[in-house]
């Protein structure tokens, strides 16, 4: 029998590492929680289904809009119970669990990610390693 060690995925779940930080998620709907920590000019759409999509597209993955910064809910995506993470996924696995390669200096990650926290009102933010497995 083989065991393998280490990231571990199939073609439902990928596997993440991120630098960032964590904040509280309210109580309920993640839609409320998230509202407070988007830059300014950042809007959900009214449609639920439309919703979705849209933390999908600009949360889930990181973009122009959150200055490639990605946001964990906790729903299913690997975010600790009643938090949500935002910071620089700087590696993600596949359905096949492998990975790029690469080299980032963390003084320089650190310093993107606590210039983004400023800029969505997080002051001061713990800056920290987060790995897991996320519903895709």
């Amino acid at each position: 029998m083989k065991i393998r060690n280490g990231f571990v995925s199939n073609s439902s779940s990928s596997s993440f590492v991120i630098v960032g930080f964590e904040v509280d998620r309210k109580k309920g709907n993640r839609i409320d929680s998230l509202m407070d920590y988007l830059p300014k000019g950042i809007e959900f759409p009214e449609d639920e289904d439309e919703r979705e999509d849209f933390i999908y597209d600009n949360l889930l993955q990181g973009n122009e809009n959150t200055d490639g910064m990605v946001y964990l809910t906790g729903d299913d995506d690997g975010a600790p119970e009643g938090k949500i993470v935002i910071g620089s996924m700087i590696a993600s696995g596949d359905e096949c669990g492998s990975m790029d390669s690469n080299i980032f200096e963390f003084d320089a990650l650190e310093k993107e990610v606590k210039k983004y926290a400023k800029k969505i009102g997080v002051e001061n933010p713990k800056i920290k390693i987060y790995t897991g497995t996320k519903c895709c």
